[in-house]
């Protein structure tokens, strides 16, 4: 089992999760193992805890790990590369209103960026999510995507949406999306090249 608890309610120490109160605001289970993974909000940042997932707004100190993840996943061009660079660098600067999110084991293990989409009333695209080769298959993708969900959820937003390639190799990745609850909703044919469609999915954020 991974539960992921939010951080008004999270302990300081690993040995208080056993006997917590009932009323902690558990955002995500799943039945695999356990794993605790606490929450970081409003930029605050807690003592790590060796064997404990924290998963936290990004700063400037992660932007070495998340460059490196992307080079290691072999997913980017040296372009993509400097887009990542330059998307942390307005985040960082309050020159934008998008959202990075990394979730950090003793080290950056994935990390997450949504956007609000332009000319639209709250609607948002999940731009990145990177996991790890080790940790892949593990919660952690499922951790960041509902922490993004609960984040913009709080704030009234409506929707969120990914887009992903419709080559085979992408399959894991629809597969991914659809068991966290996103539908596609769209496709756009030959959008990336001939033969390659953009799949649209979304995922409705209110109850209405």
């Amino acid at each position: 089992m991974i539960i992921w608890i939010d951080i008004n309610y999270a302990p300081k120490y690993p040995k208080q999760f056993l006997n917590y109160p009932q009323t902690a605001k558990i955002l995500y289970i799943r039945e695999l193992f356990v794993r605790y993974v606490v929450l970081s909000r409003e930029n605050e940042i807690l003592p790590k805890i060796e064997g404990f997932t924290m998963i936290k707004p990004t700063t400037p100190d992660d932007t070495d790990a998340v460059l490196a993840l992307a080079q290691k996943l072999e997913m980017f061009d040296s372009d993509g590369l400097e887009l990542i660079k330059a998307s942390l660098a307005d985040y960082f600067s309050g020159n934008s209103n998008d959202h990075w999110f990394s979730a950090d084991e003793n080290g950056l293990v994935g990390v997450i960026y949504c956007a609000p989409e332009a000319m639209t009333n709250g609607t948002w695209n999940v731009l990145m999510l990177l996991v790890d080769r080790d940790r892949q298959r593990q919660g952690y993708g499922s951790a960041l995507i509902s922490y993004v969900e609960q984040t913009l959820r709080d704030r009234g937003e409506r929707l969120l949406i990914v887009e992903t390639s419709s080559l085979d190799e992408f399959e894991p990745a629809r597969q991914f999306y659809s068991k966290c609850g996103f539908k596609e909703e769209a496709r756009i044919q030959d959008f990336y090249a001939a033969g390659e469609d953009k799949i649209v999915f979304t995922k409705a954020l209110s109850a209405s």
